[in-house]
């Protein structure tokens, strides 16, 4: 059927964001009436949160087990490279898979979507840095076309309901699904939207 495609993901969340460390130091229900909707404390920012050093350790062990899984097993490396724009997978992505022997055929350029961001709510963690930043940051990173410079999706006190998180997610896989015509996918995403992808 030429309408059938099959593809295997590879779908890794972000190591530990500043966000993570500052709701288990406040307790979740001061976190999310209270502190997450600052931009952070007068110690650390938290606000498109960036990995904590326990959170570049995480990812540091994941690409250890890709270096051994490839070497060892031969497992099929990514053919495409995605991630959400925010921080902590823009830096996960690239501690995961930078450094790894890839075949010159499928090297790690990630492409960057919109649509692979966590479920968006009023959480500075979930605004994401402008284009700007992300083109400065990760120079080597490619962006969808479209992508806009200011979040488009993010607003203070709105939260993205689980449905539109869904109708989101579908989207995007739609789209890669008919984009991309390689079989082994890379998303390195964030929990929520990786239970999302998953529905």
């Amino acid at each position: 059927d030429s309408f059938t495609h099959y593809k295997l993901l590879y779908l890794g969340r972000h190591g530990e964001g500043y966000h993570n460390a500052a709701e288990k130091y406040y307790g979740t229900p001061a976190w999310n009436c209270y502190y997450s909707l600052l931009d952070g404390n007068s110690t650390v920012e938290w606000a498109d949160a960036r990995l904590t050093e326990q959170g570049e350790s995480q990812a540091r062990t994941v690409n250890a087990f890709w270096k051994r899984e490839v070497e060892e097993q031969k497992i099929p490396v990514p053919g495409t490279y995605y991630t959400s724009p925010l921080t902590r997978c823009l830096s996960t992505a690239n501690l995961t898979f930078g450094g790894l022997e890839l075949p010159k055929c499928h090297p790690f350029v990630p492409i960057v979507k919109e649509g692979l961001r966590e479920g968006v709510s009023g959480h500075t963690c979930d605004r994401r840095g402008s284009r700007s930043y992300i083109e400065s940051a990760f120079p080597e990173y490619e962006i969808e076309p479209g992508f806009k410079e200011t979040d488009p999706l993010w607003q203070a006190y709105r939260k993205e309901t689980r449905v539109d998180q869904d109708i989101r997610s579908k989207t995007v896989l739609d789209d890669i699904f008919a984009n991309d015509e390689e079989t082994y996918l890379s998303m390195t995403s964030h929990s929520g939207e990786i239970a999302s992808l998953l529905r």
